[in-house]
């Protein structure tokens, strides 16, 4: 079974590769690929729509989540940040594994994830993370 092709916005220029052929790239303009594609527009714009809600929950739970997490460790007085982090992370974790494994959730991204990608963008993200989480509690 072929996996669809990947596509990526590169402001006015979109180019698509399938998997198995890499090398070839179909290269058009956003204007030729509108055109072709009646349904387009209305595609896009519910794209639109869909990451305008995304942003707006993102930035309505990063504030919740920062005042539930000083509750935790002030106010109840949870002396083990770490460990309260490696919870948080662990409860992540196993959330998403029940929503793909579980319920069947696609993520869009995963040919491109191989360990390479992984180790080298990936990990010092999590290790820079993780090295915050020590000094900044004090």
């Amino acid at each position: 079974m072929k996996a669809p092709p990947a596509s990526r916005y590169l402001e006015n220029v979109v180019v698509e590769t399938t998997p198995s052929s890499a090398s070839q790239l179909e290269i058009m303009t956003r204007q030729e690929k509108l055109s072709n594609d009646p349904d387009a527009g209305t595609k896009e714009a519910g794209s639109m729509i869909k990451n305008l809600v995304c942003l707006g929950f993102f930035l309505m739970l990063g504030p919740s989540l920062i005042m539930v997490n000083k509750y935790i460790l002030h106010d109840i007085g949870f002396k083990y940040p770490i460990t309260h982090t490696c919870f948080t992370t662990l409860f992540c974790s196993v959330g998403i594994w029940i929503s793909v494994h579980v319920f069947g959730i696609k993520l869009s991204h995963a040919p491109i994830v191989t360990w390479r990608f992984y180790i080298r963008n990936i990990m010092p993200i999590g290790f820079f993370q993780g090295a915050t989480i020590v000094p900044g509690p004090a």
